[in-house]
């Protein structure tokens, strides 16, 4: 029996134009799929738009697998059936899905969309233009840079985004 060892993806830059060119060797959507079929631990999203099946499946592998998996999407976005229905009807226990959007304060009473495009793979930051959407795989500019962190960076990030998101409820 073999075991397949997957591994994350190299550090770096990885920028596709697809409007222009569709030769890209290491477009966004494929180095997040690589991403997340390498992860070990932990995958935490944060995404402004989200309905590409794939990048779904592998989150829902992910979890399947016994990596923890929350995903944090725009609230205004995740209005969109298309978000939902990406995913199946029963996730796995290990995968939260939540609907957010941003405050500067506890008394802000208005709903400011969450545009972030991050994600967290264990010790690896994977940030860029790059929405989890078909339109971006298929006809954008993108662009994902992906880094390695200390587990206290990673850590005191979440914090800070955490401090400054309002979770409205699931998916």
């Amino acid at each position: 029996m073999s075991i397949n060892v997957v591994k994350m993806p190299a550090v770096g830059s990885y920028l596709c134009s697809n409007g222009k060119t569709r030769q890209c060797k290491k477009r966004p959507k494929n180095v997040l799929l690589h991403a997340f079929g390498a992860a070990k631990r932990k995958i935490i999203v944060f995404i402004y738009a989200f309905n590409d099946d794939d990048i779904a499946e592998a989150l829902v592998d992910a979890a399947e697998r016994g990596v923890r998996v929350q995903v944090f999407v725009d609230y205004e976005q995740s209005i969109e059936q298309q978000t939902r229905d990406a995913f199946p009807d029963e996730l796995p226990l290990r995968l939260d899905l939540f609907r957010c959007y941003t405050s500067d304060s506890d008394r802000d009473r208005y709903i400011k969309p969450m545009h972030l495009k991050l994600a967290y793979v264990d010790n690896y930051e994977i940030a860029g233009s790059f929405n989890y959407t078909n339109a971006a795989t298929r006809y954008n500019t993108e662009i994902l840079v992906v880094s390695k962190r200390r587990p206290e960076q990673v850590i005191s990030d979440i914090k800070f985004i955490h401090k400054s998101i309002v979770i409205v409820g699931r998916l």
